[in-house]
């Protein structure tokens, strides 16, 4: 019986530790999200930028062209 137990106990230490890698991979995962989602965010604005960047000068070429 103390044998049952003991091992019983052991499991629910096993998965313990299991669900708590687990955890810490999720997490890890999520923060690494959150940076590519701040990366890609940070790149959008740039290419916006440049986008209209580009479209004044082509505006202001055509303005002086008229």
């Amino acid at each position: 019986r103390d044998f049952c137990l003991s091992r019983g106990l052991g499991d629910v230490y096993k998965r313990q530790t299991l669900q708590r890698e687990q955890f810490i991979t999720f997490e890890t995962a999520m923060s690494n999200v959150d940076q590519e989602v701040n990366q890609s965010q940070k790149l959008a604005e740039k290419i916006t930028q440049d986008v209209n960047s580009h479209i004044s000068g082509i505006s202001d070429t055509l303005k002086q062209a008229s």
